[in-house]
């Protein structure tokens, strides 16, 4: 199972799939080798759900920022999709991939003729917490300037529209409910409905 959590800033993304971690067991940090990867760099956590291994894309060990916005390009994120789903389910979150269509529909087509199931969750967070949210953020790293709303509404709506083409494209688009334990619980409910298996795992996505 490949998961992709999808919103704007402040529908809590990030904060979803930490609580997500914390579900989860023997967390370990995955780096670059160097080859493929950058060096060094962090780019995934590898837990586990019920034995089976879950590649949560993206460093998380930071206070704040995590997932696939720590990472460089789109193109990377691909790469390291393809890569890890040949070990495991993964799970990957990032604000700038929330209102791409194309490139992500492309690789859910492209991983399902390997056996592979992508599935997109929107979360349905309401705008106006998004917004409370963003300006709670901003308090706190002593950012005293109005927040102009505009930017985060289309982003908002980019999002939503996002997920009607991919409803409407035939992929596994769903929503995904902003509480966060109910959350949790809905991302646990589908790695426990598209077990992962090794069997087609005979071909590299390189």
């Amino acid at each position: 199972m490949i998961i992709n959590i999808r919103g704007t800033s402040g529908s809590g993304k990030t904060y979803i799939v930490r609580r997500l971690m914390e579900q989860l067991h023997d967390q370990q940090l995955v780096h670059g080798d160097g080859d493929h990867f950058r060096s060094n760099k962090v780019v995934a956590h590898c837990c586990y759900h019920k034995l089976q291994p879950v590649y949560i894309l993206g460093n998380y060990s930071g206070a704040r920022c995590g997932g696939c916005d720590t990472i460089k390009t789109q193109n990377l994120v691909c790469s390291l999709v393809r890569h890890f789903c040949q070990f495991g389910h993964v799970v990957y979150e990032g604000l700038l991939m929330s209102s791409i269509f194309s490139r992500y529909a492309a690789l859910s087509k492209e991983l399902e003729s390997y056996g592979e199931h992508m599935v997109f969750l929107y979360l349905d967070t309401p705008i106006d917490l998004c917004l409370e949210r963003i300006k709670q953020r901003r308090r706190q790293i002593g950012n005293k300037k109005p927040l102009d709303p505009s930017n985060t509404v289309r982003k908002h709506e980019n999002t939503h529209g996002c997920y009607t083409k991919m409803e409407e494209a035939g992929l596994d688009a769903r929503w995904l409910q902003h509480n966060d334990n109910m959350a949790v619980a809905q991302l646990l409910a589908l790695l426990d409905e598209w077990p992962f298996s090794r069997s087609y795992k005979e071909q590299s996505f390189r």
